[in-house]
């Protein structure tokens, strides 16, 4: 019975030992995931740099607002918009916002999907009302 209980207890030691070195192999991929996810993070937001200041060959859009600001203040496509309107005396044009858009990182894709989309965004909605050519102002009393 005493040689039982030995075997046992040396079973049980080595489950604890793969348990825990588990544990640590989880934790350290992990931190990896994470550090890859930070990575991506900033190669996007690189990219979409880039892509707004036409090319990066120049010294880069001067913008009414500070695409972080937008990033940080709005979720959706909607909410950046009108955080745009907010920001910029209440009127844009759908091309400043695009890049604005492509510039915090909220959008991805080729500059004239994204252009088309920002157009529709603000003529189908009633937050806003079209003004001009393509400028477009924030109606806050219906916001």
């Amino acid at each position: 019975m005493e040689h039982r209980e030995t075997i046992r207890s040396f079973i049980n030691g080595a489950i604890s030992e793969q348990k825990a070195r588990k544990a640590e192999i989880e934790a350290s991929f992990q931190e990896r995931i994470k550090d890859l996810g930070a990575n991506i993070a900033a190669l996007e937001r690189t990219l979409a740099l880039f892509d707004a200041s036409n090319g990066g060959g120049e010294q880069g859009k001067k913008f009414s607002v500070a695409p972080e600001a937008i990033r940080a203040n709005a979720k959706t496509h909607r909410e950046a918009l009108r955080f745009i309107g907010e920001h910029t005396g209440g009127t844009i044009h759908y091309t400043e916002a695009r890049d604005l858009l492509i510039a915090s990182g909220l959008t991805k894709g080729q500059t004239s999907n994204v252009a088309s989309q920002v157009y529709r965004l603000l003529s189908k909605s009633p937050e806003w009302e079209k003004v001009s050519e393509g400028r477009f102002r924030l109606v806050k009393s219906r916001v």
